[in-house]
């Protein structure tokens, strides 16, 4: 658990297997408050009850039991029910659930066919089961629907084997930034506007670019930009990411914050943000691939 966390992932679902999962829950819950805590794969009311007693704050159901979800409903448990067809996913809206686990439990979901029923279920969110190539799970998180994947693939058995749980964490931090897809997009280099125009032609020289004139300045390069007196003390990085909102969460939960007067949305959705911080003199944003 300690390994999780260390990795920045404090989000734990016990799928109950046997009784002892329930020690599992009540453990965690105790020695670990501030973990998100769910019970996965429940199968009735009793269960759902004996969850909740040993801490879960979420439960997920691998089908789609009404009893159980009409009983969590009923008692304002937060449920992600298990849905494998479309008549599942309109049930669980008639619920008032927009949030489903998106499950087959004889192969695994083609992106093809998750990003159809997104399209077609524009007001619901998906967590994506069974995913076999942890490769696959960045191009999954890259629709915004997709709250998360599971996969079994992620943490390499040998380290369990051997307690590494220093390896695991390295493990957790190496996935969690695959998804995030990090890019650096460019460097901006602040300039007085007199000098802006024939250092943005030296760059242009040294790396093959066409000088480009913007309201803020000029860039050299696709990866390089002059700004006329920009923003930080010396400029600024631009970094890509498959999804601000996410990356942003991400770094806030490694203790950085964000200046929320710099948000720019694109399509309704977190396009743009600077870091509250400075690094050796540059400011730094995230923007989306």
């Amino acid at each position: 658990m300690a390994a999780l966390i260390k990795g920045s992932l404090p989000i734990v679902e016990v799928v109950l297997r046997n009784d002892e999962d329930f020690d599992t829950l009540c453990k965690i819950h105790e020695n670990y408050p501030h973990v998100l805590l769910g019970a996965g794969q429940v199968l009735n009311t009793k269960q759902v009850d004996k969850a909740i007693q040993a801490g879960a704050q979420f439960i997920v159901t691998n089908g789609f039991n009404t009893d159980t979800i009409g009983y969590c409903v009923d008692h304002q448990i937060l449920i992600i029910p298990g849905c494998s067809t479309v008549t599942e996913l309109e049930n669980a809206l008639a619920y008032g659930l927009t949030t489903v686990n998106l499950f087959s439990v004889d192969h695994s979901l083609e992106f093809d066919h998750v990003s159809k029923l997104t399209k077609m279920y524009d007001d619901m969110s998906f967590i994506i089961n069974n995913v076999s190539d942890p490769s696959d799970i960045t191009e999954f998180l890259n629709n915004n629907q997709v709250l998360a994947c599971g996969t079994t693939q992620i943490i390499d058995k040998t380290l369990m084997d051997a307690n590494d749980f220093e390896g695991i964490s390295q493990l957790i931090k190496k996935a969690i930034l695959t998804t995030l897809g990090l890019t650096l997009k460019h460097v901006a280099v602040n300039a007085s506007s007199a000098t802006s125009k024939d250092l943005a032609e030296h760059f242009a020289e040294i790396f093959g670019g066409v000088p480009r004139q913007t309201s803020k300045g000029y860039f050299g390069s696709e990866f390089v930009e002059i700004m006329n007196n920009g923003i930080g003390e010396h400029g600024h990085i631009a970094v890509g990411c498959n999804d601000v909102r996410r990356a942003r969460r991400y770094f806030e939960s490694l203790g950085y914050s964000f200046d929320e007067s710099t948000i720019m949305n694109k399509n309704n959705k977190l396009n743009f943000i600077y870091f509250q911080e400075e690094f050796g003199g540059f400011k730094v944003h995230l923007i989306n691939n």
